[in-house]
């Protein structure tokens, strides 16, 4: 293992890869990351554009899906291909997962963005990927808007493992975590072994501090606090803090505790710096913290496992400063309500743009065979 990953891993922190692509399995370079200490993968619409509009491997696949069907969709391909290098991903991972007794070897695989405020779509297609790619260690990434809650619940009381995305208020994933709650007790009143069900609860970081500068144009009050690039560390540390206070005191998880599920682990996600003022392990090293997740793109990793070792540490989470520094946005007049909920929508957006180039570029592979 590789000494920066073997520091964080004894910290108590997983590090996922947030990348996923055909030429990354085939080449032999994920089995060269599960050895070198990463411990799960991440997907999402934009990854998965990125891989395949971009690149020629999938083209033999999507002439023999043809062949065997000439009437796919775009979309419909589009689903084959991603399922596809998840299911072969998650077989990578699986040694890992049975090791480490299903606490990690995770690989996540996203519902299209046009579920995102349909609760009952979001629901079928979970069931559908989770049956398409057929491995324990699959988590299905559900976007936490309020119609997400209940498809999270329902989802979970089905035994469907779930990484809960765009995460970016400590209210929402106070309410993603009650949601994760209810869908184990639904899980285990059913008659389900709680032990087999996995979740992680997926919070953005640097993305707050992108929203953070933008403000900071137009308002000289919060110009200092945006430069200091902490409002996200500060937003994430609130949700640490719920996350310790759910699965560390609230007699309601340790009774299921006792059954055998595990926590939902809090996932640090976008953390790959946005700004040429900050190291590119900035907000790694402020949120290595235990019982917790970040999920990496390829060249954060690549830093990351070139680091001197000596440099990450456990954080020593400061709450009290944490509060203060998010006050100031409030006094300021910063709606954090507003705020948050502008990320969310925009998150989804991106997403969204993402996938319908995905269908696009397939649309025009098909139309060349």
């Amino acid at each position: 293992m590789v000494e920066t990953l073997n520091k964080l891993s004894q910290i108590g922190q997983s590090i996922w890869l947030d990348n996923l692509s055909r030429d990354l399995i085939t080449s032999g370079e994920l089995v060269r990351l599960i050895e070198a200490g990463v411990s799960g993968i991440t997907s999402n619409p934009t990854i998965f554009k990125n891989a395949i509009a971009g690149s020629t491997s999938y083209d033999k696949l999507i002439n023999e899906e043809l062949k065997i069907n000439p009437t796919l969709s775009a979309e419909q391909i589009a689903e084959v291909l991603m399922v596809d290098d998840v299911r072969q991903a998650c077989e990578a991972f699986l040694p890992l997962y049975n090791s480490t007794f299903k606490k990690d070897g995770y690989v996540s695989l996203e519902v299209p963005p046009k579920f995102a405020y349909d609760t009952q779509g979001t629901v079928e297609c979970a069931k559908r990927l989770w049956q398409k790619v057929s491995k324990p260690n699959l988590m299905i990434k559900i976007p936490a808007t309020k119609e997400g809650l209940s498809a999270i619940s329902q989802t979970l009381a089905l035994g469907i493992n779930v990484n809960v995305t765009l995460i970016f208020a400590p209210n929402r994933y106070q309410e993603v975590a009650r949601a994760f709650l209810d869908g184990a007790e639904k899980f285990a009143s059913a008659g389900g072994d709680l032990s087999q069900l996995g979740s992680v609860a997926s919070f953005f970081v640097s993305r707050v501090d992108s929203q953070i500068e933008k403000l900071a144009t137009n308002l000289e009050s919060i110009g200092k606090l945006a430069e200091t690039f902490r409002v996200g560390i500060s937003n994430s540390l609130f949700a640490y803090k719920k996350y310790l206070e759910l699965f560390h005191d609230e007699i309601r998880f340790q009774r299921l505790k006792a059954a055998g599920l595990r926590p939902q682990r809090a996932l640090w996600a976008s953390t790959s710096v946005k700004s040429p003022k900050l190291s590119p392990l900035f907000y790694l090293k402020a949120l290595a913290l235990p019982e917790t997740v970040n999920t990496l793109p390829s060249q954060t990793l690549s830093e990351l496992i070139a680091a001197d070792p000596n440099t990450i540490n456990r954080t020593d989470p400061d709450f009290a400063e944490a509060e203060s520094l998010i006050n100031t946005l409030t006094n300021a007049g910063i709606d954090q309500v507003s705020l948050f909920a502008d990320l969310e929508s925009n998150g989804i957006k991106i997403f969204a743009e993402s996938y319908d180039q995905l269908v696009a570029a397939i649309g025009d592979k098909i139309n060349k065979q």
